[in-house]
């Protein structure tokens, strides 16, 4: 009963904003397949009954933390002992959650800010931590079990995950502090997000910015200026000064780093504000 495909879910988004997948694992009931199939109305399939299995739904209340890959069911279900029995009372698996996140920040790595979908998802966002951050702190046995584990941080990492307060971005472009704003390329991250400091260091983000993030930075405002044919404002021109400042500065963790930074191109401002590759500069004294 748990496997066979009969509870009614959703065919679209019930909420705006909402990740969504293709459901590949449901069915149509025969009594409405003919009259979804027989192309009459533009729009037949969109209003057709979709049947799930119950092992791969979940009720419309975990909608914002399982949509990615779960159906959600068309319904209620009065009685909390069916419910129990089918597994939606039971805690959602972190594959799922993972997956939810991650697709959440694909689907909104910057949204306008102040909107109710922001808003709806900054409300969203910390419970999703609380939850991946309950199933990390136990342990794992089991070859299988600890690769899979690996293999869902290594695709937190990879992914747009960490809140930055108007959208998502990846672990490697946020650090807990910073001192200037260096938006969009590299992100301190929000006050209210602190909280989550030990999962969020899971997923891979830094105290600190390391030379890695200086030069992604440098390299990244040289293409925006159009290979450095736009000359910088005043605001950008503070934060390369800024970046190259980190990179040089002694006795710091970019230290362990100089070599990476003696191979890398770096840029900087000429004295019109133009980004230059430093081999191309010569200091003024």
């Amino acid at each position: 009963m748990i496997d066979i495909p009969w509870v009614p879910v959703h065919s679209s988004p019930p909420t705006e904003g909402l990740p969504w997948f293709v459901k590949g694992d449901c069915e149509t009931p025969s009594s409405t397949r003919q009259s979804c199939n027989d192309g009459r109305a533009e729009n037949a399939n969109d209003n057709c009954e979709v049947v799930m299995a119950p092992a791969n739904v979940r009720p419309v209340v975990d909608m914002w933390f399982v949509s990615a890959t779960m159906g959600l069911i068309d319904g209620e279900c009065a009685s909390d002992a069916l419910a129990s029995r089918l597994g939606w009372q039971s805690e959602i698996p972190l594959d799922v959650l993972v997956r939810q996140l991650c697709e959440m920040g694909r689907l909104h790595q910057n949204l306008s800010s102040p909107s109710s979908l922001a808003q709806s998802i900054a409300g969203i966002v910390p419970q999703l931590y609380i939850r991946i951050s309950k199933w990390l702190e136990k342990s794992v046995e089991g070859e299988d079990e600890v690769k899979e584990r690996e293999q869902m941080l290594k695709e937190l990492s990879q992914s747009p995950c960490v809140w930055i307060g108007n959208g998502f971005a990846t672990p490697n472009i946020v650090a807990f502090s910073g001192s200037i704003d260096l938006s969009p390329y590299l992100h301190v991250l929000p006050a209210d997000m602190v909280a989550f400091h030990s999962t969020l260091r899971v997923f891979g983000v830094r105290d600190t910015f390391t030379a890695a993030e200086y030069l992604h930075f440098l390299s990244a405002l040289w293409k925006e200026h159009r290979d450095g044919e736009i000359p910088l404002d005043s605001k950008r021109l503070s934060a390369a000064v800024f970046a190259l400042q980190q990179l040089a500065e002694p006795g710091s963790d970019h230290v362990s780093e100089q070599q990476q930074v003696a191979e890398s191109v770096i840029y900087g401002p000429d004295e019109n504000c133009y980004l230059t590759p430093l081999s191309d500069l010569v200091y003024n004294d």
